[in-house]
């Protein structure tokens, strides 16, 4: 019983850490499918490789906003 609550609360803290790497590297403009399944299957491996490979934040520029990884421009309607 305790063995089974164990590997529940590890397979949810596998879930979340890849959910949080693919967000993560969206937000970065980087290939963040490849980068989920890669932690999700080797996390041990995967994530430490993550964090030092992934690339600096998409700031938005002025006059755009940031969406999901996109940046889109604001239309200026005069």
């Amino acid at each position: 019983m305790a063995q089974s609550i164990g590997q529940l609360i590890g397979f949810c803290i596998l879930l979340y850490v890849s959910y949080w790497v693919y967000k993560d590297a969206k937000s970065r403009g980087m290939n963040a499918t490849g980068w989920c399944i890669f932690v999700f299957l080797l996390l041990i491996i995967g994530l430490p490789f993550y964090l030092l490979s992934r690339k600096p934040k998409i700031e938005p520029v002025e006059g755009e906003e940031q969406t999901d990884g996109e940046i889109r421009q604001h239309e200026n309607n005069i």
